[in-house]
């Protein structure tokens, strides 16, 4: 917990790369327990509410909705990435991403098994098991 205030709270990019390096060495897992996964199952509630609230308000403008772990398979990423610009620009372009150039650093590994503490207990949680987390957690491990 000391860490974690220490760090500034749920950041999972930073731009010092001296910081970087201590916090990887000596970072934390996200401690879990009933309340938390209702504030989880809560969010995702809140999620699909407001995705719903936006396809309604337009339902004849094309929808898009893409995920982080959608973005972690090469190919898949560069077919949203492509279709993005497309829609932004009308134009064509080359999808790939993969000459980005950016300054944050990545503070842990993408698997929320390198996240999350018992993640296996977590996981086989009864309110977490058919969860849009876990699937997306099950998305981040196959792509990764």
């Amino acid at each position: 917990k000391k860490r974690k205030k220490q760090y500034g709270g749920n950041l999972h990019h930073i731009t010092n790369a001296t910081l970087n390096k201590e916090i990887r060495e000596n970072g934390y897992k996200i401690n879990w327990d009933d309340a938390l996964i209702d504030s989880m199952l809560e969010m995702e509630a809140l999620s699909i509410q407001w995705q719903a609230t936006v396809h309604l308000m337009a339902p004849l403008v094309r929808y898009y909705y893409i995920s982080y772990e959608s973005l972690l398979a090469k190919d898949e990423r560069d077919f949203w990435v492509g279709q993005l610009v497309g829609f932004l620009t009308e134009k064509g372009h080359d999808s790939s991403i993969s000459n980005a150039e950016g300054t944050l650093l990545q503070l842990s590994e993408s698997d929320c098994s390198d996240r999350i503490e018992n993640y296996a207990g977590f996981r086989a949680h009864e309110k977490v098991k058919h969860s849009r987390s876990a699937v997306a957690c099950d998305l981040i491990a196959t792509n990764v």
